[in-house]
């Protein structure tokens, strides 16, 4: 066989850019008398990356833990009856909060949901949480115009 030809060592190779560890976030949801009426879903890039109940157990505190990719997801609740957690049956509440314990929102009162877009990076004391506006499931009505004027 041939010999093989003299190739140069080639240089190492740059390091991978390091990635950001995951952020974790705890949802913690404080049960009304009708826990089976709320549930929870936490969005990040357009995806659902973990949900809660409905719930079986009345004035209940239930905490999960969620991890994240650091940076900016939704944080979204539900009542099937629309009356929230809070105030007509029973004191409930929900919360989402960092590892570090800093609340990045809560709310206890809402109709049929509510919509938060939140930051792993920020908390309650530095940025209040931007409501999340979705879009109409039907359109407006028309407004009609003034008669014209004589």
């Amino acid at each position: 066989p041939p010999p093989l030809p003299n190739l140069a060592p080639l240089p190492p190779s740059a390091p991978a850019p390091p990635t950001a560890p995951p952020a974790t976030i705890t949802v913690s949801i404080f049960t009304d008398r009708y826990p089976s009426e709320t549930s929870w879903s936490v969005y990040q890039q357009g995806e659902s990356v973990a949900s809660g109940g409905p719930y079986s157990d009345p004035l209940t505190e239930l905490n999960t833990s969620v991890s994240l990719t650091p940076g900016q997801f939704t944080f979204r609740i539900f009542d099937r009856l629309g009356d929230g957690v809070c105030c007509l049956f029973g004191e409930g509440s929900w919360a989402v909060v960092d590892a570090d314990g800093r609340v990045l929102a809560r709310g206890a009162e809402f109709g049929e949901s509510e919509n938060l877009r939140l930051s792993t990076g920020t908390s309650l004391e530095t940025t209040p949480a931007a409501p999340v506006a979705l879009p109409p499931t039907t359109p407006p009505p028309p407004v009609p115009s003034p008669p014209p004027s004589p």
